[in-house]
């Protein structure tokens, strides 16, 4: 007897998972991007992606050559010295995040004088290095007191405070970092 009349609806959900496999399967030449964009300009892929999933999850997903351009791009970028809200701030912020790569914060962090500071840390990728922004809040402005770049593999400030006229970074056992005049 034939095996597709003994159970006729297996057959058709073979039939069905092998042409579902082969139409995901199938790319045409124009499908999928060898390029991401970051803050109005267009990057090189190491590769052709066929969606973002795919490109983010690839260590190696970015062309060599253009590690230096994007370290520019996130370095050079005006995100402006003040915001009139928390929502404007955490999108000033969010524009510097390269597409697939890391962003932390520190939240909001208290200080003495009723302010408080947020540290940002972006991550530049393929470089070793992250651009910290850090921002005080007074009532429900912000403004961008401090930023700098840290190398990956020596960045220890895990804490900021304002001390008098000083900002002030510590490591996690509150050895001092760094300090700048606010």
């Amino acid at each position: 007897m034939d095996p597709r009349a003994r159970n006729p609806w297996a057959f058709v959900a073979v039939v069905l998972g092998v042409s579902l496999f082969i139409i995901r399967s199938y790319r045409g030449p124009d499908s999928g991007t060898e390029t991401i964009e970051f803050r109005g300009e267009r990057f090189q892929t190491s590769k052709r992606f066929w969606g973002y999933e795919s490109y983010k999850n690839d260590p190696d997903n970015l062309a060599s050559n253009e590690f230096v351009r994007i370290e520019k791009a996130i370095l050079d970028a005006n995100v402006g010295p003040s915001f009139d809200s928390r929502k404007s701030f955490i999108s000033a912020v969010m524009s510097l995040r390269f597409p697939g790569y890391g962003l932390s914060t520190s939240g909001e962090i208290s200080q003495a004088d009723g302010s408080a500071l947020s540290m940002d840390s972006i991550e530049i990728p393929h470089r070793d290095k992250r651009c910290i922004l850090v921002a005080r809040r007074v009532g429900d402005q912000f403004t961008v007191v401090d930023d700098f770049v840290v190398g990956e593999s020596t960045n220890e400030i895990s804490n900021v405070r304002l001390e008098g006229s000083l900002l002030r970074y510590f490591n996690a056992n509150n050895l001092l970092l760094r300090e700048k005049p606010l």
